[in-house]
């Protein structure tokens, strides 16, 4: 009894020795090969050969290959650079859903304490992998020049979501809010429809004003007498190297160019139109406004009011201060949602908090009353009209609550994406909608 009982444990101690020493064969093999792989990228020029070479560098899960990695994400060809966050991208995700795994084999009851010492060294492992090598990787691509690749860094972040990423995304979202930006606005008080006009407005950091102030005088010498100017604060430090787009709503006047989108690159950015009254607005007068975005959200409104001759009149300039706002209430139909989400993570990178509680809201008893107080805390109701949203009886009773409040006429700031627009009710006939079609969903591509 003994005797058979000796033979089961050393027959039971040998096949763990081996399979003990497989994996450590295994993965001095993996090391090996990755070391071959690493010299052979030392000493080859050639792209191709070195994307390849990456591309099976990422295929072995050892940290001398993660290493080399994330020195690939320094590299100086953007080809070589973008492989290499591809394969971090994936390497996270992969990392997370074996975490997921492993917590969901943690909760099968096993009468073994072999078996739950096994699951916290493959979670430990995972964990490491992704804090000291696909975080790090990660953000040292927020240096990346290229906008598309840093968000897509910022993405891979949020989707691990785990406390160092986080801290990283905050980190880097307050490092690239440089200071307060303005907007100004310099349009004639008068004009007449034979005759193109300048429209000339800049974006700017406030540090930056003495120097707009410059190519003012540079650039409109001897029409600035015969000009007003308008200026407002942007609702949020608009930053670096975000795309800027600026649109001239003028009822009876043409435009030229309708729009204008600039990168955020420098300390100040100019933008030219031309303006044009039609003739049968001789004699009367348009108020309108010009209008700056960043990916669908309006940052800045300038009003804008100009009077047609041959009815001559003095006009004082109109300069002002907007105030800034931070609580967007979105107003949408949920067949919309995606759009909405894709604004709100644009959004919560300038540092405005959205109220979109609405869809859980609605589920509860007293969904109604909750969902009226975020209106009422809202600084901007933003109403994202479709033909889903126009027919919700969700939205409609949202912007009926949205006109019953004492605000300014900007308070409702409808935007659509796509052409004809949905016919607005004749209550909101009166607010201007904007027109963004870069908020169609379907035009948006995936970089990673």
């Amino acid at each position: 009894m003994v005797t058979a009982l000796t033979i089961a444990v050393a027959t039971v101690l040998t096949l763990a020795t081996v399979f003990y020493c497989g994996r450590r064969l295994s993965k001095g093999m993996k090391r090996a090969r990755a070391e071959r792989i690493i010299d052979f990228l030392q000493h080859t020029k050639d792209d191709n050969l070195r994307l390849a070479a990456l591309k099976e560098l990422g295929q072995l899960d050892v940290d001398i290959a993660l290493a080399r990695l994330t020195e690939a994400l320094q590299d100086s060809s953007p080809a070589i650079r973008e492989a290499a966050l591809r394969i971090f991208v994936a390497a996270g995700r992969d990392a997370v859903l074996k975490l997921e795994e492993i917590r969901t084999a943690a909760q099968v009851t096993v009468n073994s304490l072999g078996y739950y010492l096994e699951l916290i060294r493959q979670s430990n492992l995972f964990r490491r992998k992704i804090d000291n090598y696909v975080v790090p990787g990660l953000i040292a691509v927020l240096n990346e020049a290229d906008g598309d690749v840093r968000e897509a860094a910022l993405a891979a972040l949020r989707e691990l979501g785990t406390p160092v990423a986080l801290a990283a995304i905050e980190q880097t979202t307050a490092a690239r809010m440089p200071g307060p930006t303005q907007v100004s606005a310099y349009f004639p008080r008068e004009l007449s429809p034979t005759r193109w006009e300048p429209l000339v407005a800049y974006v700017y950091r406030r540090a930056a004003k003495h120097e707009v102030a410059t190519d003012v005088g540079r650039c409109l010498p001897r029409l600035r007498k015969q000009m007003q100017t308008a200026t407002a604060q942007a609702i949020c430090s608009v930053p670096q190297g975000a795309m800027l787009t600026a649109t001239p709503y003028l009822d009876g006047f043409r435009v030229n160019p309708p729009q204008i989108t600039l990168g955020f690159h420098k300390n100040w950015h100019r933008f030219e139109f031309e303006i044009q009254a039609h003739t049968d607005m001789l004699g009367k007068a348009t108020n309108g406004t010009l209008t700056f975005t960043v990916e669908g959200i309006i940052i800045a409104d300038i009003p804008i009011c100009i009077r047609v001759k041959p009815e001559v009149a003095e006009l004082e300039a109109c300069e002002e201060t907007r105030g800034i706002y931070q609580n967007v209430f979105c107003s949408y139909s949920h067949d919309d949602e995606e759009i909405v989400r894709r604004v709100e993570t644009a959004g919560r990178t300038l540092g405005i908090q959205y109220l979109r509680d609405a869809y859980s809201l609605r589920s509860g008893e007293d969904w109604n009353t909750q969902l009226l107080k975020l209106i009422d805390q809202a600084d901007v109701f933003q109403l994202f009209w479709s033909d889903a949203a126009s027919t919700s009886k969700y939205v409609e009773m949202e912007w009926r609550h949205a006109l019953t409040q004492e605000r300014t006429n900007n308070f409702i700031r409808p935007v659509y994406w796509s052409k004809p627009m949905p016919s607005p009710p004749l209550e909101l006939r009166h607010v201007h909608f904007c027109y963004e079609p870069g908020l169609n969903a379907s035009e948006k591509v995936s970089h990673v």
